[in-house]
């Protein structure tokens, strides 16, 4: 190679091929292109900025698209009073709406009562911000679901300890999964209440109960078949309890959230 630089008079031979970039480097890429929407997603969409001409759903969207449908409208801060009514249709077995904060606690006791006598094989309610509307008055109408084995009450601040104890009597022998969060009432008795009725919990969630002691968690112990566990926003566990909880899951524990 040197030979040949030094037959072109010190100057380096030119390339083989030829080849420009087909754009500069310094320019930054362009985004990538948007994903085309699917007909459900164009579907959904089109059904929430309408959702004020719409009567009934009817028994025709699936449960998936019922989740999707209901997302979007709270996104859109558009998931009222007027708009409750459309969930669930009837026969359904899963709910989940994940933003209830416009809606009343009479709303929210209708609804229920619509859930207990139209849906009797409903299994899964989940409800987020529903510190409003969920009181001792909806946590006796929850009691009433009989085939209820998941149940998420997602910043349920006014749902007291009589009435989580009460509805644990009457729900928690069913209960798969259990979430709780942002419950300023739960206390120790809560707490006992849920490990002594829910023995057949494979999920638990207790988030963002900052009151709680570590004493008040250690009857958590004798659920055994917990598989995930999540204690985020407790900020008074203690490294002792922590490792006492898990040593008492520990053969089926697979998450685990501090």
């Amino acid at each position: 190679r040197a030979e040949r630089i030094a037959e072109l008079g010190g100057k380096a031979p030119p390339p083989a091929v030829a080849w420009k970039p087909k754009r500069d480097p310094a320019t930054p890429r362009p985004p990538p292109p948007r994903p085309v929407p699917t007909l459900q997603s164009l579907l959904v969409r089109f059904i929430a900025a309408n959702i004020c001409h719409v009567d009934e759903l009817g028994d025709v969207l699936p449960p998936a698209v019922q989740h999707e449908l209901a997302a979007v409208l709270c996104a859109r801060r558009a998931l009222g009073e007027a708009q409750l009514k459309l969930f669930p249709p009837t026969s359904a077995t899963e709910l989940i709406l994940p933003d209830l904060h416009r809606i009343g606690e009479d709303a929210m006791l209708a609804a229920l009562g619509a859930l207990r006598d139209n849906c009797p094989r409903l299994g899964l309610l989940h409800l987020g911000y529903c510190g409003r509307c969920i009181g001792a008055a909806a946590a006796a109408r929850i009691e009433e679901l009989g085939a209820l084995h998941s149940l998420a009450l997602l910043g349920c601040h006014r749902l007291s300890t009589p009435s989580l104890i009460s509805l644990m009597a009457a729900r928690g022998g069913g209960l798969r999964s259990l979430h709780l969060s942002a419950n300023a009432q739960l206390s120790e008795e809560g707490i006992a209440a849920i490990a002594e009725r829910c023995t057949q919990l494979e999920t638990l969630r207790l988030e963002d109960c900052a009151q709680l002691e570590p004493a008040a968690l250690l009857p958590l112990r004798a659920l055994s078949h917990v598989s995930t566990l999540s204690l985020r926003g407790i900020a008074l566990l203690s490294d002792d309890v922590a490792v006492s909880l898990v040593r008492a899951c520990a053969p089926t524990l697979r998450s685990l959230r501090l």
